[in-house]
């Protein structure tokens, strides 16, 4: 079994291309403490995670200032070894929250009423990827800048 460890799930503050936003408000996280979700590849349909196409698992969940880690359990069946086969051929995944979620409007603020786990995405169709990137590409930016001055 693979285990990739402390994996971002949730970013918190950050807009998604549709201009949603999660913070460390917008659930409770305490649910969390001590548990394992589980989650599949792509979108759960109609909000339900079935366990018969579960691929993974997520433990060791913690809440940072930034956003929402995990751990992740590659489970040793079809839908996991598919995952598996992604990884090894060096296709990058990301684990994005599925469930229930109420949102602002105006302020496209989400509260997660209902979480049911977190599915695994190709990081090129995650709704953060590019937003990620230009912000982790400008604060390395802002570093080496910063190191020049310095």
């Amino acid at each position: 079994m693979k285990y990739l460890e402390n994996e971002l799930l949730i970013p918190f503050n950050i807009p998604d291309k549709y201009g949603m936003w999660y913070d460390i408000n917008s659930y409770n996280w305490n649910k969390l403490e001590g548990k394992s979700l589980l989650g599949q590849i792509g979108d759960s349909e109609f909000g339900e995670l079935q366990l018969t196409k579960a691929t993974h698992s997520i433990f060791n969940i913690q809440i940072k200032n930034n956003g929402v880690y995990g751990d992740i359990r590659i489970l040793d069946i079809f839908g996991g070894n598919k995952i598996n086969d992604y990884l090894d051929n060096n296709i990058e995944l990301v684990f994005r929250n599925s469930g229930l979620v109420s949102y602002d409007d105006k302020t496209k603020y989400c509260e997660l009423l209902d979480l049911l786990g977190f599915n695994a995405i190709l990081k090129t169709n995650d709704v953060y990827d590019d937003i990620i990137y230009r912000k982790d590409k400008l604060h390395k930016i802002k570093n080496n800048i910063n190191s020049y001055e310095n």
